[in-house]
């Protein structure tokens, strides 16, 4: 799994390299994905079989360590929306898939969980579980526990109400969903006086769709215009002062101050 284990230790306990014998090190084998971008997420080995997701377009690669060179097994490329380049904020990344029940799952950058059959590189499922329109995109690990794959969404820069889902690997479906509960004067901001907590919608427990989310205070203020803007509080100001346009131009976000 990313990080290693649950602890996120990182530490492996293999002793054949020592510093007797560390200066002696060369490489014996490399691969180029053709891609770019940042590479933050680490292979993942499975057996005999090694696998590595790119960053954007997120292509799952599988390479069989029995043979000489490592040949490639096979390649499987998803159809990621272009989009997600104008909405990621710090690299079109992957952190890394992970391996349950047979499969390889990995996070696309466009807000959907794919799972691949980890041995002939068929896609098994592909589901949505964040939303582009809310300026979620989603370039984390997924983390496994117990029969749930624990996934959840990038972009706090615009304002998107953290979460994490809780996916059943055999069916897809979404298990669990928790949403991050907001103070309650950023909620008499955001949804009018008398809101104690975020909104039904936005933190939904139980079933098996991924509820859609109440548009944030930035989309509002945008579509709101001036008298969104002109409330006053610190919630309301933040959005107002930060964000005033946000346009995709060849995989990158441009923002404009007010």
């Amino acid at each position: 799994m990313p990080a290693k284990d649950y602890a996120a230790t990182r530490y492996s306990a293999l002793a054949q390299i020592t510093d007797a014998n560390a200066a002696r090190l060369h490489p014996v084998w490399s691969f180029s994905t053709g891609v770019l971008g940042g590479h933050e997420g680490q292979p993942l080995v499975v057996g005999s079989t090694m696998y590595v997701v790119t960053p954007f377009p997120n292509v799952l690669y599988a390479f069989d360590l029995t043979r000489e060179g490592y040949p490639l097994k096979w390649k499987y490329r998803p159809d990621v929306n272009p989009t997600a380049l104008g909405l990621a904020c710090c690299d079109a990344i992957n952190r890394g898939a992970v391996y349950a029940d047979g499969k390889i799952i990995y996070n696309l950058l466009d807000g959907h969980t794919v799972a691949v059959d980890a041995v002939t590189g068929s896609e098994v499922w592909k589901t949505q579980i964040a939303d582009m329109n809310q300026g979620e995109t989603t370039p984390m690990a997924p983390f496994v526990a117990g029969n749930r794959v624990i996934v959840g969404p990038s972009g706090g820069e615009f304002g998107i109400y953290g979460w994490d889902a809780g996916i059943t690997p055999r069916t897809r479906t979404s298990a669990s969903r928790r949403g991050r509960a907001i103070p309650g004067a950023a909620v008499a901001h955001r949804f009018g006086a008398g809101s104690p907590t975020m909104p039904s919608s936005t933190s939904s427990t139980s079933g098996p769709a991924i509820p859609v989310r109440t548009t944030p205070s930035s989309a509002r203020a945008r579509t709101n215009g001036p008298t969104a803007c002109s409330r006053g509080g610190r919630v309301t100001e933040r959005w107002c002062g930060r964000i005033s346009s946000r346009r995709t131009t060849a995989g990158t976000t441009t923002r404009t101050p007010r």
